[in-house]
Formats: C-alpha cells, structure tokens, sequence
C-alpha cells in the first residue's frame, strides 16, 4: 500500500446498490478484512466482516493469506500476514448480516484493486504481486509451502502439494 488511512479494496465483486458476495479490504485503521454480504442492502447489518489484527505499514510488501469457511463468528476465518502458516492473525467479527455463505449479484462481475458498491466506487492505491483463488480451505502446510519465508512457491504450475485454480 502506497497510502494509510483509508479504505482500499483488494477484491470486490461489481454490485449497483447492495453488499453482495465476499470482498477483501484494507480499512482505514490499515487492517486487512474479509467481508461478505447477503445482497439485502449496504449497511452493517447486511455483511458480516473479519478484520485481522496486523497493521499494515506504507511501502511494505506483505505476503498475505485468508482461509473462510463463512461461520458467523471469528473462528472460520484465518489471516495470515508474512508468516506461512505458523500464526494466523487474531480477528474480529464486524457486522450484523446472518449469512453463511455469500449471496452472489446477478451480474457475476468482480473486480481487482477496485469496488463498487452503492456510491462509493473507490479504487485501491497498492502493487500487487500475485493473487489466487483455491476452491478449497488451504491447511497451514499448504500456506507454509507458499510462503517459504520468502522463497516464493510458483504459483503457474501444480506441485502436488497444492491445487491451483487459474482464473
């Protein structure tokens, strides 16, 4: 992140008016979250938000990883900041939706480094590396091989220990 103090979007789905699927974040307090909504509205009781509790500097590269498995309170949801899999990050559950799983827009849409949800249509201000999606939770030693303590795992092939789902 080249800016602190302010919301930027990771990754967002396109929505017109409601908080609808899951979306990453740095908020204004420079902590990561990971958000989902149930396309009901866009206030705090239509998403249920995790906010992990590292601290992002300006100018700093960050190996991150976020493994959900979508229950309402802070223990389905793991951030991992430059660490491998040894230590997630300590969370805090925010909002007051009561989905489970991410009700998706009908426009199937999604953004990277942008969002645009109600009116805000904020962009983000940060360099990204790499980002990828698995269909499944990955286990600490599947993070730990990613990460490597900064030997960085290569993400355009299949090691065997991990499936990759290119998009």
């Amino acid at each position: 992140f080249t800016d602190v103090g302010a919301y930027e979007p990771i990754f967002a789905p396109n929505t017109t008016a409601t908080y609808s699927g899951y979306w990453v974040q740095k908020n204004s307090s420079n902590q990561l979250e990971f958000i989902w909504g149930d396309d009901s509205g866009a206030g705090s009781n239509d998403r249920k938000s995790m906010i992990g509790d590292t601290v992002f500097s300006a100018d700093t590269w960050y190996f991150v990883c976020i493994t959900t498995t979508f229950i309402l309170d802070a223990g389905g949801t793991k951030i991992y900041v430059n660490n491998g899999g040894t230590t997630s990050d300590g969370i805090t559950a925010d909002g007051g939706a009561s989905v489970t799983t991410p009700t998706y827009a009908s426009d199937g849409l999604a953004y990277i480094g942008r969002e645009d949800f109600t009116t805000t249509n904020y962009g983000g201000v940060f360099k990204m590396r790499n980002i990828a999606v698995w269909q499944g939770v990955l286990n600490e030693a599947n993070i730990t091989a990613l990460y490597s303590s900064g030997s960085y795992f290569s993400w355009a092939s299949n090691s065997g220990i991990i499936h990759i789902t290119k998009f």
